[in-house]
């Protein structure tokens, strides 16, 4: 896989290693490439033969297609402008742009020409799967397995039929360095440009660069590079920090230069030698001035540039830590005639600020073991060699009680923004220009020497980054976390119950992430959509013909999919019983059988099995087997369904950036709708929340910025205002309502229309702010925003404290008698008859005209 193609310089040298391949098994010839022979190799030792059609290569169904669009939908949104970009660039050489998922299978491509029509023949396009044990050498399935950037040029390829082809791909790295996917350039093989090669890694790099930003939107990240114009290209390091100090993300050019220790979960100190609180302190500042990184010994200085999330300001001062302005600083430098040291000061081979000193802003330091240091430079430089605490803005920031950033509640921290903002994926770069000695700051700490990693790793019950991600503050959730991190990588099996739509799926892929067979395969079966005829060839696999309508070749089958990793059964309670014995076997045995006998084979799987149904009641009444339910039952755990989260709030806000990825922009959410969703029982759990935010952030206006009730599902708004009667006054003020019969005394209450029409929970000309005030006089309990004694706009804000289940009204919560409340309905419900026989029973409109969703209608009218 040469970055020249010798396929056009000595394709009998190919022909020849292939006829020896075929012949002996073995390649003694040396091809130009290691990756190429290793990759021969493989294509022969997986039974392929290099001649005629690719027997029983899979190809993916639109279903199956839709849906692994579906589970790489960040991906793919952060991808395509990448591609397209990329295909803008290459037009003219009547090519594809290709991008695949991290199992080969081809997601998008983009092109024209007529090479479309050839890629097409052998079948180049979206849902096939190009890995090589099915494919041979390609670059593609190739740059999957070496993990690296490869080119395979014509006769390069292990099948002939791939000969025409000219193929360049790059692996795609999530900020944990796994392999996502893949971005690929194929074309004829005399188009080939030798630039191409670089031209796709640049460009795979930019989809990390994307994701890395998405991912870590919450996160300080610090862009690193040797040379100062360098920073903010694709060529950049990237670091992840949380606001406790941890590394949570490194990209692959990061890990180059700081070593593999970075990818580790260490705190910053462990890799880099720097104080975290003065690097926060320096991070939240003004100027934006780059910094240079004086390291150690040999290693290469660095650029550095700080990304700070908005509100880690806003946080600081909360935490005891103000954040002054770095013209503040100089000022007060100024009116002492003193500081601790050169502010800018010149390298003279000697640090000058190594040492204590007094001196001007700009006049001379001297070092206690540096000899002497002065004039100015043009370069600002981080001196990171001492450790003496030094004051900025008379305060000491090594006097700061480091377990101030330890010892915050996450949910208390959502609860101090105030109304809620979506402000994910808008960042202030900032970095500023240090004192000499104020960089002293960032130096290593004095109890501390010699930075030992093992005494800056993170403590054995801190969480993985991939289950980290998952821990939002809800306290049930965070043990759950914790028990499962505290099995990863034991030969227990696990088991996940709970509602469907509560993440059952991500919980288990997070499982794999964080354990050590999370470079192996990890494969999902969904029990339940599989035809009870299928299931048993889709797990085990079978031999060539051993039924009617089988593959000639056969099928491996799901279970030797996962062999070296993980196997996840999702629904294992719709199996049928036939197939539950069979699966009982090969967990005792740990061996499989295809369909159609043969050979047993060895397998070894982390097995996670998910199901929304009782198993053990399904036990009881016979309809799963026993014996296996206590085989998948190593550490049994339920997922807490959505509405009994504490964390909803913060969901939110990590999943507004998730869906809003075409769209990127800070939002913010009506406060009384905010105030509505926490009080929904989402029975979808949080698959309803991300596809209701989906919609929203699609029916959203270009000028909007707030997101409000009609921005979501009609469905949803229908139960929403059935729920709490989202309403506006006259002055726009926003108000809670209670919910309940429509006017009626069992639940009515908050704001009603003026003239009593039709009992809709709004108000025309009445006092919205202060909760409802109708035309009938019921009016809410001390100006409270509805039935359920929610208090109007001191709730609105959507950050209260989330109840666990609402109540309904009281009758001494209202100021309304039985009669009065019977009346009302009556004559509510005898409006909405009238306006549906003007709308001629079209119930849309007649709930359009109305002002309520269709739900409420249908039950006024029942």
């Amino acid at each position: 896989m040469s970055k020249t193609s010798i396929a056009a310089v000595a394709p009998s040298r190919l022909r020849a290693a292939r006829r020896e391949l075929l012949e002996t098994g073995e390649l003694r010839l040396n091809l130009p490439d290691a990756g190429l022979c290793r990759s021969w190799l493989r294509s022969h030792a997986a039974g392929l033969s290099p001649v005629g059609r690719t027997p029983g290569a899979p190809h993916a169904s639109s279903a199956q297609l839709m849906r692994a669009l579906e589970q790489q939908h960040e991906l793919v949104a952060h991808a395509r402008p990448v591609m397209q970009d990329l295909f803008a660039q290459t037009r003219d050489s009547d090519g594809l742009v290709i991008l695949s998922d991290g199992q080969g299978l081809l997601l998008q491509a983009l092109g024209d020409g007529r090479f479309v029509d050839r890629a097409q023949r052998v079948a180049l396009r979206p849902g096939a799967i190009w890995d090589e044990r099915w494919r041979g050498t390609n670059a593609i399935g190739t740059a999957l397995v070496e993990r690296r950037p490869v080119a395979v040029m014509g006769g390069e390829h292990y099948l002939e039929r791939n000969g025409f082809l000219s193929c360049t791909a790059a692996p795609i790295r999530d900020p944990q360095g796994r392999v996502l996917g893949v971005l690929d350039i194929s074309g004829e093989q005399r188009s080939f440009h030798r630039h191409t090669l670089a031209l796709v890694r640049m460009a795979a790099r930019s989809v990390e660069h994307r994701l890395f930003q998405t991912r870590h939107a919450d996160a300080l990240r610090l862009q690193l590079h040797p040379e100062r114009e360098g920073l903010g290209t694709a060529g950049e390091g990237l670091l992840a920090v949380s606001e406790e100090g941890w590394i949570i993300g490194a990209n692959e050019t990061a890990l180059g230069w700081l070593g593999e220790e970075a990818a580790r979960s260490l705190r910053l100190e462990a890799v880099l030698p720097m104080d975290w609180l003065a690097v926060l302190r320096w991070a939240c500042m003004d100027d934006a001035a780059p910094q240079l990184m004086r390291r150690e010994g040999d290693a290469p200085a660095l650029w550095m540039r700080a990304s700070v999330p908005v509100g880690w300001r806003r946080r600081m001062v909360g935490m005891g830590l103000p954040s002054p302005s770095l013209a503040h600083a100089r000022d007060a430098d100024a009116a002492t005639g003193a500081g601790t040291g050169a502010r800018i000061a010149k390298d003279t081979g000697t640090d000058a600020s190594a040492g204590a000193g007094a001196g001007s802003a700009t006049g001379a330091g001297t070092g206690t073991d540096a000899g002497t240091g002065t004039g100015t430079s043009n370069q600002p430089y981080l001196n990171l060699a001492t450790s003496s605490a030094v004051k900025i803005d008379q305060i000491n920031v090594n006097d700061t009680p480091r377990a101030a950033l330890d010892q915050r509640d996450p949910v208390a921290e959502v609860n101090t923004i105030g109304p809620l903002s979506i402000e994910h994926g808008t960042c202030a770069e900032t970095s500023v220009e240090l004192t000499a000695d104020a960089s002293s700051l960032l130096a290593p700490n004095p109890g501390s020497p010699g930075r030992d990693p093992a005494a800056t790793r993170r403590p054995d019950l801190e969480l993985p980054p991939a289950l980290a991600a998952l821990d939002l503050g809800d306290p049930a959730v965070h043990q759950l976390l914790r028990r499962l991190h505290k099995v990863l990588d034991k030969p227990i099996a696990l088991l996940l119950q709970g509602e469907s739509g509560v993440g059952k799926d991500v919980l288990a892929r997070a499982v794999h992430d964080s354990g050590s067979r999370c470079k192996g395969p990890y494969v999902a079966v969904n029990c339940a959509a599989l035809p009870e005829g299928l299931i048993e060839a889709e797990l085990f696999g079978y031999r060539g013909g051993a039924f009617t309508g089988a593959s000639r070749d056969g099928a491996t089958g799901r279970l030797r999919q996962a062999h070296g990793g993980t196997l996840f059964l999702d629904e294992i309670g719709d199996m049928p019983l036939p197939m539950q014995a069979r699966l009982l076997r090969v967990l005792q045995d740990r061996q499989v059988q295809p369909l159609g006998g043969g050979a047993a084979v060895n397998v070894d799987v982390q097995l996670i099995c998910a199901s929304h149904r009782p198993l053990r009641e399904m036990v009881e009444q016979g309809r799963f087997r026993e014996d296996l339910y206590y085989r998948i039952n190593g550490l049994a755990l339920t997922v807490p369904p959505l509405r009994a989260r504490t964390d909803f709030a913060a969901l939110v806000q990590r999943l507004l950036p998730r869906v809003a990825v075409q769209t990127p922009r800070a939002v913010t959410m009506e406060p009384s709708l905010m105030t509505a969703l926490l009080r929904y029982e989402w029975p979808g759990n949080i698959r309803q929340l991300e596809q209701a935010l989906r919609v929203a952030m699609a029916m959203l206006e270009p000028w909007e910025q707030e997101i409000r009730i009609e921005h979501l599902p009609e469905d949803l708004q229908g139960a929403l205002e059935n729920l709490t009667g989202i309403g506006m006054d006259a002055h726009g003020a926003a108000g809670v309502c209670g919910a309940g019969e429509a006017g009626g005394a069992g639940g009515a209450g908050g704001a009603r229309s003026a003239n009593g029409a039709n009992g809709v929970s709004r108000t025309n000309g009445a006092s919205g702010a202060n909760g409802a005030n109708g035309a009938n006089g019921a009016n809410g309990a001390n100006g409270a925003g509805g039935a359920r004694g929610v208090e109007g706009p001191a709730t609105c804000s959507g950050l209260a404290p989330r109840p666990r289940k609402l109540q309904p009204a009281t009758q001494s919560s209202l100021d309304v008698s039985p009669e009065a409340g019977e009346a009302l309905r009556q004559h509510a419900q005898a409006h909405a008859r009238q306006v549906l026989t003007a709308c001629a029973g079209n119930v849309s409109e007649a709930a359009r005209r109305l002002g309520i969703g269709r739900n409420t209608l249908y039950r006024m009218l029942r």
